[in-house]
């Protein structure tokens, strides 16, 4: 699939995306034929230790987040002169983690860091300190951001 933990690095080039995404339909396919012939194992497993290796810092970074709590997002997460107060960020949450309120945006601590915020911000007003500043957003092409509010009132 490709990259979009924007707080890790920035997303693809579009013909890279474009790429890997087909390269995952294929992938996807064969896992649909696996599921409806009862296969059971390992599909795929990367060979690259670079993949490992990321493995394990997401791993780390999720505790620090979902376990210990020692990463609150409201500490990390900004907002710089270019926002509008557009209320995007509020409604896209799917947490209901992030509050409009005096004209200022603020972050609980009930964050999943999906970054959707960072990622469909329509002015790329929103930052976590200084790792997105510059950095391209992404959306996946088939999905719309209507879509994103429908999950969010059916998932809550």
């Amino acid at each position: 699939m490709p990259e979009n933990f924007i707080l890790r690095y920035p997303p693809f080039p579009k013909w890279l995306e474009r790429f890997c995404l087909k390269i995952a339909d294929k992938q996807i396919a064969k896992i649909i034929d696996s599921i409806k012939l009862n296969k059971t194992g390992i599909y795929h497993k990367s060979r690259y230790l670079c993949n490992w290796f990321l493995s394990l810092q997401g791993e780390y970074l999720s505790k620090q987040i979902f376990i210990t709590k020692t990463i609150k997002p409201k500490d990390y997460f900004r907002v710089n002169e270019k926002c509008t107060q557009c209320g995007l960020c509020v409604k896209i949450c799917p947490k209901n983690n992030i509050t409009l309120s005096d004209s200022s945006l603020n972050w609980g601590d009930n964050c999943e860091l999906c970054v959707s915020c960072i990622h469909w911000c329509p002015k790329e007003a929103i930052q976590m300190k200084n790792a997105t500043i510059n950095r391209k957003r992404y959306h996946h092409p088939e999905i719309m951001i209507n879509e994103l509010f429908y999950q969010k009132e059916t998932d809550n």
